[in-house]
């Protein structure tokens, strides 16, 4: 039966990792008026500014509808940032006059994401919102190009001032969007790994448990990590009735699981599987490889304890490391017999689908 801390939702079949996601629609129907603008809109199409390493800095302001800020640190050397105001997306579920795009440069040179979160601040105006839009439905998204959809961002919106904050390593498009249904987790808030699991949550891959909480810490079975993985390259669930798997036929995975050994991305081809134990670090790193079809090569990795990585995974550590998939715990050490935990895997996912 399946396990009511699994919190990964597989109902959304996404059929090409880097390009289409096919998900269900959830904001057709919102039906935002074109003409339903704040009344007080700035005439700035553009603003830009400087983030420098001692100060940060921000740029935009309330007037302009807009402002990205940032803290010191962020930056090793000033980094300029340009904010464009966008027309309307054609059938996006957007509050209208609130859709910016936010680039950046350092030395020239083109700065998708940050090491850390900036703040943006969309402004707006409360009278103007659509009829029936509660404020717990407003998040701040990024449009995601490569996904052709809107990704909601950690966000507070204080209705009664007329603005909306959400955080994010990533520039974008950015906008004010309704999202009918989208509740953020409780013991999501302020985890490492909130910005993650909020758009994974927004895009319909993951989902809370039962008592409305996600759990990030707590370990991810092999069961979980199939089913997680084998949803977001696309597979769909096969009869396992007659898979060399021997301990898969009655689990609530065995669909997504024999799809995952069908496709080459288990280790296990046969014997036991044993879905219901935890998935180590070096393991994910195999399936994820194998997943996103790396070739992998024997090469040192730079964590501390590459010696403890076995000649299986470290191939797989490797590429995964140098393209910012995986990263390594405190100490710069992978522990790759260490056990994974949900929010670990809901980064790699979401790193893996950005990519």
């Amino acid at each position: 039966m399946r396990r009511g801390i699994l919190g990964f939702a597989v109902s959304f079949g996404l059929t090409v990792l880097f390009l289409v996601i096919g998900l269900s629609r959830p904001f057709e129907g919102v039906g935002f008026r074109t003409g339903e603008i704040a009344a007080s809109v700035s005439p700035l199409v553009s603003v830009s500014g400087l983030i420098s390493p001692e100060t940060g800095g921000k740029v935009g302001d309330e007037k302009f509808g807009f402002c990205l800020s940032a803290g010191p640190g962020l930056v090793r050397v000033n980094a300029e940032l340009v904010v464009d105001r966008k027309a309307e997306p054609v059938g996006a579920p957007v509050v209208p006059g609130t859709v910016f795009e936010a680039r950046a440069t350092i030395q020239g040179l083109p700065v998708t994401r940050f090491g850390s979160p900036v703040t943006i601040a969309i402004y707006f105006s409360p009278s103007n919102l659509p009829p029936g839009v509660r404020t717990e439905e407003l998040f701040v998204a990024a449009y995601s190009e490569r996904l052709g959809k809107w990704v909601a961002l950690p966000t507070v919106v204080d209705t009664r001032a007329g603005v909306a904050k959400g955080r994010t390593i990533h520039l974008a498009t950015f906008a004010l969007v309704a999202m009918p249904g989208m509740r953020t987790m409780p013991d999501m808030s302020g985890h490492w790994a909130e910005e993650f699991v909020v758009a994974l949550q927004s895009l319909g891959i993951v989902s809370g448990c039962p008592d409305g909480t996600f759990k990030p810490d707590e370990v991810v079975t092999k069961a979980e990590f199939a089913t997680l993985v084998g949803s977001a390259v696309g597979l769909k669930p096969v009869d396992a009735s007659g898979s060399p798997l021997t301990d898969i036929a009655d689990h609530w995975a065995a669909g997504y699981i024999e799809a995952c050994r069908q496709a080459g991305l288990l280790m296990e081809d046969e014997g036991r599987y044993d879905p219901d134990e935890a998935i180590t670090r070096a393991e994910m790193a195999v399936v994820l490889g194998r997943a996103v079809k790396v070739n992998p090569f024997d090469a040192a990795t730079g964590f501390q304890d590459d010696a403890s990585i076995p000649a299986w995974a470290r191939g797989y550590v490797c590429i995964l490391r140098n393209r910012g998939v995986i990263s390594g715990r405190p100490g710069n050490v992978f522990d790759p017999f260490g056990t994974g935990t949900r929010a670990e895997s809901a980064k790699i996912v979401w790193e893996i689908l950005m990519r």
